[in-house]
This record gives C-alpha cells, structure tokens and sequence, in this order.
C-alpha cells in the first residue's frame, strides 16, 4: 500500500526489493525483467532504470551447479553427459 501511495517510497525501497526478488526467482523471471527494462514506453521510467540492474547484476553459478541440474533433469547417471 505504501509504495502504491508514496512515490518517493517506491522510487527509494519498493523499485529495489523487486529487482532483487525478481533476481531471486529465476532465469526467467530475471530475462523478464531485463526485456522491461528497455520498454520506457510501458513502464516508469525510475522502474526500468532499476530493472537495468539485472543486466550487469544478474545471478550466476557455476558449471558444476549446470551439470548437476541437468543430468537430474535428464534422470541420467552422473557424469556421463558432460565429460
């Protein structure tokens, strides 16, 4: 409520705890937010300035992480995808 009130609230706090849920949430939600950070034409301005974090800023992990994931996905034995 307050940062549908407030302005200066959501330019302050509200715009920069949604970029970082959005970074939390996934490559998805994270290409998002990436995408609405070039369309000053549909939202705020201050709000695609800080979405343009996600650009530079974005999460990462390693391969490790990658291969893991991947092979559990694919239900194979480990190591026998990615040598």
């Amino acid at each position: 409520w307050l940062a549908f009130m407030s302005p200066k609230y959501r330019e302050t706090h509200w715009y920069s705890t949604l970029v970082k849920c959005i970074g939390r949430s996934g490559p998805a939600f994270i290409k998002w937010g990436q995408w609405a950070s070039t369309r000053s034409d549909i939202f705020p301005v201050c709000f695609c300035d800080a979405l343009s974090e996600l650009h530079a800023d974005a999460p990462s992990h390693d391969w490790e992480t990658t291969r893991i994931t991947v092979e559990q996905s694919l239900q194979i034995p480990p190591n026998t995808l990615y040598d």
